[in-house]
């Protein structure tokens, strides 16, 4: 009877300790969603950061492209006029 005892509270022990287990299992599970969550989010800034860098350069060199055609123009225009002098 004591034997049988001593075993009914080793199991209730173990029930206690398995669910001990399953409930840190489960928030260590929950944690790693949230951190895959933040990881995820913090790449998806990055690569809109960096699609608008890469667009704001596209932009530049545009701008730097016409700045260079309308200097171009205008040396043409000055020598042009200096010949006419």
């Amino acid at each position: 009877d004591l034997g049988v005892r001593h075993f009914e509270q080793k199991i209730r022990n173990l029930e206690y300790e398995n669910e001990e287990l399953r409930a840190e299992a489960l928030q260590l599970k929950l944690d790693a969603e949230n951190y895959e969550n933040q990881e995820q989010s913090i790449v998806d800034n990055f690569v809109n950061a960096l699609a608008n860098a890469n667009a704001e350069i596209d932009n530049l060199q545009q701008e730097l492209i016409k700045k260079s055609n309308e200097n171009t123009q205008q040396q043409d225009e000055i020598l042009r006029l200096s010949y006419d002098v």
